[in-house]
């Protein structure tokens, strides 16, 4: 099926090592990542988070040149990054980039701290796995199911997972907009 695995820094790594372990496909580095930039995918506008995608990381041509590429990321959020990413690959001489992302998809956004406020934000909140793959420009897409996510972590019911399943942990009300919230409380202060 691919020839290396290759994780996106630094969010990807350990996944990345564990896949390649599993699979018996080599691990190599075809990225470098910029530590100067922050996480993508936390920033306010899409001009912000797909400016700061591209200067956070560089292909390294030579590992991936004429190769079939799996490459491995922790979540694919609105999918800024991973398109950037795989365009990249290709630009660099990748024969096929295959995506596996080592959590469930995110259809729902987090109320609890991690800024994907709304649901129209999230690539999966209404695509299927094939319109993702699709809109990110990879030969396939997998995801780590939930049951598999949960199998790695003693008393699973001790965590959130509120942003796969839509099932949260306190109500949080079914029109709750994070960023709305934030802006009555700040013009309220």
């Amino acid at each position: 099926m691919a020839d290396i695995v290759v994780p996106v820094p630094d969010s990807g790594a350990q996944a990345a090592l564990g896949y390649s372990q599993q699979s018996g496909i080599p691990l190599d580095y075809g990225f470098i990542r910029n530590h100067y930039v922050g996480r993508t995918f936390i920033m306010p506008t899409q001009g912000q988070r797909t400016d700061s995608a591209d200067l956070k990381l560089a292909v390294v041509p030579g590992v991936v040149r004429g190769k079939r590429v799996v490459v491995v990321d922790d979540s694919l959020i609105r999918g800024t990054t991973l398109q950037r990413r795989v365009q990249t690959l290709r630009e660099a001489g990748a024969k096929e980039v295959h995506v596996r992302i080592s959590c469930p998809p995110t259809r729902h956004p987090c109320h609890f701290g991690i800024d994907f406020p709304s649901r129209n934000e999230l690539l999966a909140a209404n695509r299927d796995e094939q319109e993702i793959c699709a809109f990110i420009g990879a030969d396939s897409l997998g995801y780590l199911s939930l049951d598999g996510l949960l199998s790695t972590v003693d008393k699973a019911d001790n965590f959130c997972v509120g942003c796969f399943t839509g099932h949260y942990p306190a109500p949080t009300g079914e029109d709750h907009d994070k960023l709305a919230l934030e802006a009555s409380v700040s013009s309220s202060v």
